[in-house]
């Protein structure tokens, strides 16, 4: 068809005059779908379109135009030739092939704003689209229509949104893409090529409904500086008329000429365009304007009429844009108005510009400059009013806002502009502008009256100017205004003076004008005009009083010296004058004051103040004081001296005269006591008892300048005075004289005391001697008693002695004070008579018989001071003997022969004295109160402390340690002949502890000698073991002991109770050969004492990494009786009860500790022991439910990666104690190098035939899991490394063996060996043995013995590649076997796999050498404690893709089942499949976050999601739940609630394929766990 009618008519059909003609008969021979009158011509129709469209038959015209060059003579010219294509019609919305004209379409619409869409508009359109290459076919519309009839779901047509996204393929290469050319370029230099047709563009593009969503990327911004761009919310533009203005930013906004096509919502709410804001201004404006200009803070000089360096225009746009910026919408009247304070804050954005016009001057010396914003204040804006001000204020020539430089458009600026500056309105405003012209108003020349007329502006506005600034601040400014009028009537500033005062009528000008000029005191004239403002300056109007008294005195010295009594006069008589008896005010007598304070005084040449004077008249004054400190003979006569009084003259002492007085007495003591001084003394002290005094007696009492009173010679001899009474004294701690018997050496002696008891106490004076100075005195004169009394020919005659020891002793015992005890406890103050010894009272007893006596050591008190019996008990005396005063003669004794033997003639004392120590303690309830020291004989009768000497009870015993051990043993009470005493110990075990002697037995202790101590292996001792920790057994003696405290009425602590579990728990029997024991001596072991031992108990205390104390018992025992052991260990004497006894401490009683045996025999049938102790009854304890008795955590658990390090890598078969714990290499889907480890218990060994490979070693394991134990080969299980006491080799006890204890040769072998029984695995397994093998000999493992491990290393590489080759493994040892590592590159593992063992190989032995130390400390606790690990994160993720992978095939099968569904009715079971299917998922997603975590029995998926996130999974769950239910009722009719309907009829298929979709989304968010 198409050849035949069109190619033939090609030339033709091109004439612009027949091509609508031929392409209306061209397109006639289409089928028209009108035309077709019955369903098979419509059938008809309808399949030549479909071909048409699929097949893509390119039957339907387009017209090309193209652009050739035709050279001719005169030049070359452009041609441009129309071209026919042919083009199949566009099959999507991202083809661009042929597609319909239906731009004229959008003709008739309206455009919203602006200009309509005209029909210009759009052959402007189809021109430049068909220039950028869009195919738009010649074919009419009604071709489109019959396509639609045809059942053509896509019809092309170039609708505005076909339009855009053909213009936004413009950057692709496709020959069927938008030609737009380069973006970034001039929009001539573009395909688009015209303004015009750019605009047409936009109105077209924006009737897509879609226009907001696509308009990003879209190439039509066309930029103000004339640059085609993409549209992009990354770098949207800027729509405003402002671009214009601010040249320098252009590409920056959009172009001028297509602001009102793109100031649309569309454009804005896509973000690829924004409005231009005052900050963007700000922003921007620095691209235009030159800141080293415009932006300098300072005032630039404006040439307006050249507009340099600003148009006027220009600048009349900016403020517009600010005033625009600032407009607000009022409610109530429905219009916009400015907002003068946000036009404010967006102009003072511009802060440092200088854009505010201004003019100053007249006529021709007018002038203009522009203004920083910041600097608007220094304008003037002269208003309305006030006109007496203005006038004054036009003399400063202040320039104004230049209203001119605006046009009638920017009228609207002026005023807004005009509020922002100074203004009679806004006096603060305009006081800030004066202070900035105060130069111009200093040489404005004012007269008084106009400075009065501009502060009295202010001075009506002062209160309304201090709520709109500070008032310092605003004080200061008014300071600094040069307008003030002084007392000379000149104008002036005040700025700079220290003080102003305004000047009253009345005061003497003599010196006046001196005193002002050199205090820089302003003057100031008064007038009734600035009353405020001086208040507000604190320069209110004075009397003469308050200028005195604030102005001249505080500066009086300022003042000529001869005017000084002028003034001083003139306030005598006029300021200071007052009627008869009348008192000075309050400021009357602040004067008076200021005036004391003032030295006008000369006397002798100096300057004094009155108070420094004194009154000649008075007797004290006129014998200590010079003529000097007397008024002088002019201000003497009557007229002065009653003033002279009130200024301060001094008419008689006061208190810090006397004290004065009294200090330069007390700076002759050292000088003799002469008249003169006894005399001023006398003086002094009369005073000071002749008047009330305060504060004086508290100070003057400590003054030395009184003459003390003397005793006699007699008593001198016995004791001195303080001072030997020729020293000055002060009144503090003296007393009178009449007390002189009792306290004349320890108190100071006075001859007169004032009469006043008042005085008395406030100068220190003693009514009576006090106490301690009373035991002073005794201490004084007893010690000179007890030195005269013991010589052949003493001073004192010992009636006099007793005499003066009655006195003593009655004053003591009148004023006795508890204190008195400590003073004169050791004080000889006891006068016996007939020895004619002075005693402590210690040595004293009040009641003592002759047989009780220990002379000369212990004395009955003198009947001769038997009415002070009390007051020496008091002191220390004891009615009756008691064990401490014997106490005492041992120590006597001791202090009188030191370290040597007693002789015979004190043994007696001696004996007497432990004699009655034995006696006395049954009768004393403290026998030994205070006592710190007991000192019994030893052997050699040397007195010794009671704590340095054993006390022998065991007579086997001191033979074994007989010449071993330098032990002082007591004498004994036999051999003292004590005859009351029958046990050698008991006496002593009734002595404090901290004066008890040691027991032999008690300090002598029986220990197991491990030096050829051999442990065996004794299944028995394990069981039994066992046995002892069950927890039937722990709780019977736990029963056992909180019975036993119940009846000993104590109270059973629970941290007792943990104490005994941890102790139980911590028992060990152990079976050795060798064992004997050894005596030790207070913890030492004592050589050659050993002793075979069937059964001994070894305690130790140990300390845990917290510093907790735990206490360890171990019972070793060599019997060899395994069938009866448990029998024969409860006989033993220190067996099974004594082990149970230590970690009880003892505390069971009789009854308790047979109860315990009972348990004991039942150890075997652990459910029996409570029904045995319920029989009793034993009160019962429940243990704790957390209670554990191992230290490692449930079988399952996952091993924490630090424990890693202590895993034993040797492959060797476990012995039956090893079964408990062990780490468990559990499988893993990946095959990780870094395999995950769990907790597991051993409980039995597989039986194996003899010659079985090690490897061929299998036990049965529990792992924790409900289907019981499971099958697991030797080599997948490892130890534990042992902890041990304390830090030893690492390199030895990494492993079971110790590294040096097998030749290199057998560990050839042995690897040789294992890896060839290896090979027979399948390759898994095999893997898991080698990686195992290389571990246990890295070299990093072995450091101690590297050159050994890195040769079994090598080795174990050479001989996995010679299997793996089959090749012949050499089985002779050399000694160059090893040294080099094999070519790895042969090697079954890659090398990766080989880096990677490698490296876990460094970093397991890097963990061990790090932590060793830490891991042996942890014990019970610390960082490597077993049992936290159940609270340890431990991910699997291997495990984790297993358990995915299954639910992903489930919920494969749940979807295959959805499909079916409706047929046989199996909803439910798709349903199912979903819950399985997340259920897995969800603990897939725990063993990935912790795999302690995962639970393999909870089926609910909302209990397994709680803690996995923060809550979208666990809401996902939740909705799957809400339509399945539980997991049980998709199966079961029983589960369905009524019962009525079984679970193939309650799930349709809307809820399965809501499960569906549900469960996808809950597999992908456990996906992430594991990603």
């Amino acid at each position: 068809m198409k050849n035949e009618f069109v190619c033939k008519q090609l030339a033709g059909m091109l004439d612009k005059k027949v091509k609508l003609i031929a392409f209306e008969k061209y397109h006639e021979l289409f089928p028209h779908w009108e035309k077709a009158t019955d369903l098979y011509w419509k059938s008809l129709v309808s399949n030549f379109y479909r071909i048409v469209t699929e097949e893509e038959i390119e039957i339907f015209p387009v017209i090309r135009a193209t652009t050739s060059h035709i050279d001719t003579d005169r030049s070359t010219e452009d041609v441009q030739e129309l071209q026919l294509h042919w083009v199949s019609l566009s099959r999507s919305e991202n083809e661009f092939s042929g597609t319909f004209n239906v731009i004229s379409k959008y003709v008739a619409s309206q455009y919203a704003e602006g200009k309509p869409f005209s029909k210009s508009d759009a052959q402007s359109v189809e021109i430049t689209l068909k220039k950028m290459g869009m195919k738009v076919i010649e074919t009419p519309l009604w071709v489109s229509h019959a396509l639609s009839k045809s059942g053509i779901k896509y019809i092309p047509a170039c609708s505005p949104e076909y339009v855009i996204s053909f213009l936004k393929t413009f950057e692709d290469e496709n020959e069927s893409t938008c030609h737009l050319g380069k973006t970034n370029a001039l929009l001539s230099e573009t395909t688009i090529s015209s303004l015009m047709a750019l605009q047409s563009m936009l109105r077209y593009v924006i009737k897509s409904h879609s226009f907001k969503e696509k308009v990003e990327g879209l190439p039509l911004c066309l930029t103000n500086s004339g640059l085609l761009q993409i549209y992009t919310r990354n770098m949207p533009k800027f729509c405003s008329d402002m671009c214009d203005v601010l040249s320098g930013s252009a590409d920056q906004f959009v172009n001028s000429q297509i602001l009102l096509l793109v100031d649309r919502k569309e454009y804005y709410e896509a973000g690829v365009i924004k409005n231009f804001e005052v900050t963007d201004f700000v922003s921007n404006i620095a691209e235009t304007f030159d800141p080293s200009v415009f932006e300098t803070g300072h005032h630039l000089l404006w040439n307006k009429e050249l507009g340099v360096p600003l148009k006027p225009g220009i600048l009349e746009r900016i403020f517009l844009f600010m005033y625009r910026r600032s407009l607000e919408m009022v409610e109530y009247c429905n219009e916009a108005i400015v907002n003068h304070k946000l036009f404010q804050a967006n102009v003072e954005k511009l802060s440092n510009w200088s854009l505010v016009p201004s003019c100053y001057g007249f006529g021709s010396e007018k002038k203009f400059e522009l203004v920083p914003v910041c600097k608007t204040n220094h304008l003037f804006y002269r208003g309305f009013g006030n006109d007496d001000l203005l006038k004054v204020v036009e003399k400063f020539n202040i320039p104004q806002l230049d209203v001119l430089a605006f046009s009638d458009i920017g009228k609207q600026i002026i005023y807004p502009l005009q509020k922002m500056l100074p203004s009679t309105d806004r006096p603060v405003k305009l006081l800030e502008c004066l202070l900035y012209y105060k130069a111009r108003i200093q040489a404005s020349a004012l007269n008084c009256d106009e400075g009065i007329s501009v502060l009295s502006f202010f001075d009506d506005r002062i209160n309304h100017m201090k709520k709109h600034m500070n008032e310092n601040t605003l004080r200061n400014m008014f300071r600094n205004l040069p307008l003030y009028v002084s007392h000379q009537r000149e104008v002036v500033s005040i700025e700079g003076y220290s003080d102003v005062a305004v000047m009253p009528y009345g005061i003497p000008y003599d010196g006046i004008d001196v005193w002002a000029q050199s205090t820089r005191i302003v003057l100031l004239k008064d007038t009734e005009k600035l009353i405020n403002l001086y208040q507000f300056l604190h320069l209110p109007r004075k009397t003469e009083l308050e200028v005195y008294t604030e102005k001249i005195i505080p500066n009086f010295n300022h003042f000529p010296r001869n005017t000084w009594k002028t003034h001083i006069e003139y306030i005598k008589n006029t300021i200071l004058k007052t009627s008869f008896n009348q008192a000075f005010d309050t400021k009357q007598c602040h004067l008076v004051n200021q005036l004391k304070a003032l030295s006008f005084v000369r006397v002798s040449g100096v300057d004094k103040k009155v108070n420094e004077l004194y009154d000649q008249n008075n007797p004290v004054f006129s014998c200590m004081l010079h003529d000097d400190c007397f008024l002088p003979h002019e201000y003497q006569d009557d007229s002065w001296l009653d003033f002279m009084e009130k200024l301060g003259l001094v008419m008689e002492p006061s208190d810090e005269m006397l004290i004065d007085f009294a200090h330069s007495l007390e700076a002759k003591i050292n000088s003799p006591i002469n008249d003169v001084t006894k005399e001023q003394s006398s003086a002094l002290v009369d005073c000071l008892f002749s008047r009330n005094w305060t504060d004086t007696l508290e100070r003057i009492k400590e003054i030395r300048f009184i003459v003390p009173f003397k005793v006699d010679l007699q008593r001198s001899m016995i004791a001195k005075q303080p001072g030997n009474g020729e020293l000055l004294i002060c009144f503090s701690d003296t007393v009178s004289c009449e007390h002189a018997d009792y306290c004349w050496s320890s108190l100071s002696l006075l001859s007169s005391v004032p009469p006043s008891m008042k005085m008395l106490k406030g100068l220190g004076i003693h009514e009576y001697p006090p106490i301690n100075r009373v035991v002073q005195h005794c201490q004084n004169v007893t010690e000179v008693f007890k030195v005269e009394l013991e010589k052949e020919k003493p001073r004192v005659c010992s009636n006099f002695v007793k005499y003066q020891m009655e006195k003593l002793y009655a004053v003591l015992h009148k004023q006795y004070d508890p204190k008195v005890q400590q003073k004169i406890q050791v004080t000889p103050i006891v006068f016996h008579p007939e020895d004619e010894r002075m005693l402590p009272v210690k040595q004293i007893v009040i009641n003592l018989t002759a047989d009780e006596e220990v002379r000369p050591y212990l004395y009955k008190l003198p009947n001769c001071f038997g009415p002070y019996e009390d007051f020496f008990h008091m002191l220390g005396s004891h009615k009756i003997p008691m064990c401490s005063d014997y106490c005492l003669v041992l120590e006597k004794i001791k202090d009188q022969f030191k370290d040597g033997p007693v002789p015979p003639n004190k043994l007696m004392c001696m004996k007497k004295s432990l004699e009655n120590i034995v006696k006395l303690l049954d009768k004393e309830r403290e026998p030994f109160g205070n006592v710190k020291h007991i000192f019994i004989p030893d052997r050699n009768n040397v007195l010794i402390s009671s704590k340095d000497l054993t006390v022998s009870n065991n007579d086997t015993i001191e033979e074994r340690l007989e010449g071993k051990v330098p032990i002082h043993f007591f004498v004994g009470f036999r051999e003292m002949e004590i005859l009351c005493v029958h046990d050698p110990v008991e006496p002593v075990l009734r002595w404090p502890e901290n004066l008890r002697p040691d027991i032999l037995t008690e300090v002598v202790t029986e220990q197991i000698s491990a030096d050829n101590v051999v442990h065996e292996e004794c299944m028995e001792a394990q069981r039994i073991e066992s046995l002892l920790r069950t927890p039937q057994f722990v709780e019977a003696v736990l029963r056992l002991v909180k019975h036993q405290m119940k009846i000993n009425k104590a109270t059973f602590q629970q941290n007792f109770a943990h104490t005994l579990m941890s102790r139980l728990t911590n028992i060990r029997i152990t079976k050795v050969t060798g064992l004997k024991t050894f005596l030790t001596y207070k913890g030492n072991k004592v050589d050659g004492t050993d002793a075979n031992a069937s059964c001994f108990i070894k305690s130790e205390i140990k300390k845990n990494a917290e510093g907790d104390e735990i206490k360890e018992h171990e019972l070793y025992f060599q019997i060899n009786a395994d069938d009866e052991l448990l029998s024969t260990l409860l006989d033993e004497k220190h067996g099974l009860l004594k082990l149970i006894d230590l970690c009880t401490d003892g505390i069971l009683g009789k009854e308790m500790y047979q109860c315990l045996s009972s348990s004991l025999q039942l150890l075997e049938q652990p459910s029996n022991i409570k029904r045995k102790l319920d029989k009793i009854p034993i009160d019962a304890y429940d243990l704790p439910s957390t209670w554990n008795v191992s230290v490692f955590p449930r079988p399952g658990t996952y091993v924490e990666e630090k424990f890693h390090s202590f895993l034993e890598q040797s492959i060797s078969p476990f012995k039956l104690h090893d079964y408990m714990y062990v780490a468990l290499e559990v499988e893993d889907a990946d095959d990780s190098i870094d395999p995950l480890y769990i907790y597991a218990h051993i409980v039995s060994e597989n039986r194996r035939t003899q010659g079985d490979s090690v490897l061929r070693v299998t036990y049965n394991v529990n792992v924790g899991r409900s289907e019981g134990l499971i099958i697991v080969p030797l080599y997948r299980l490892y130890r534990f490394k042992s902890k041990q006491p304390e830090e030893v080799n690492a390199l030895v006890v990494y492993d079971i063996e110790p590294i040096g204890s097998v030749p290199i040769d057998e560990n050839f072998r042995r690897v040789r060996q294992m890896l060839t029984d290896a090979w027979t695995m399948d390759e898994k397994e095999r893997k898991r043995v080698i990686r195992r093998l290389l571990t246990q000999w890295h070299p990093d493992r072995n450091r101690d013995h590297r050159e050994y491990a890195q040769r079994l290393f090598n080795y174990i590489h050479e001989v996995v590649i010679k299997l793996k080759h089959n090749e012949l493994i050499d089985e002779v040892i050399t000694n160059d076997t090893g040294r080099m590592p094999p070519d790895m590159s042969r090697s079954p593992f890659g090398s990766a796999d080989t880096a990677a063992v490698y490296d876990r190989g460094c970093r397991l032995a890097a963990g061990f050498r790090d932590n060793i130390q830490d891991y042996n400390r942890s014990t019970r606790t610390g960082n490597f404690v077993h049992y936290k690990a159940e609270e340890a994160v431990v991910r699997h993720v291997g495990e984790a893709k297993r358990w995915h992978r299954q639910a992903v095939q489930d919920f494969k099968a749940a979807e295959s089942n959805v499909f079916t569904g409706a047929q046989d009715q199996s909803f439910n079971w798709v349903c199912y499949k979903c819950h399985q299917a997340s259920e897995k998922a969800l603990k897939a997603a725990w063993f990935a976050k912790n795999a302690n975590r995962a639970t393999r029995r909870k089926h609910s998926l909302t209990a397994i999601a709680i803690g996995l996130d923060d809550g979208s999974l666990h809401n996902e769950v939740s909705s799957l739940e809400g339509i399945t239910g539980d997991y049980s009722s998709m199966r079961y009719p029983d589960a369905v609630v009524g019962r009525i309907q079984i679970p193939s009829e309650i799930f349709d298929s809307t809820k399965a394929e809501k499960a569906i979709e549900i469960t996808k989304r809950i597999l992908d968010l456990a996906a992430d766990f594991i990603d």
